[in-house]
């Protein structure tokens, strides 16, 4: 009985010491990141009316007028 009782003592005796090193180091985190300057969006990463995000790259290839005979199209 008095191992289980131990076990929970020291349970409930280290939790707070890590909740307290996980806020210090979001603190610590949070104040990294403040500090770091930041860059602007790049195309279409903000919300324009006429933003094209996605702009085409398609270009045809040369080529001249064909003309097809003699088949069906069904």
């Amino acid at each position: 009985m008095i191992r289980p009782l131990a076990a929970l003592l020291a349970l409930s005796l280290a939790l707070p010491v890590t909740a307290t090193a996980q806020q210090t180091r979001a603190k610590a985190d949070s104040a990294r990141r403040d500090s770091m300057p930041k860059s602007p969006p790049g195309p279409g990463g903000t919300s324009l009316p006429n933003a094209n995000p996605f702009p085409s790259t398609y270009t045809p290839f040369p080529s001249r007028p064909t003309l097809i005979t003699n088949v069906t199209i069904l």
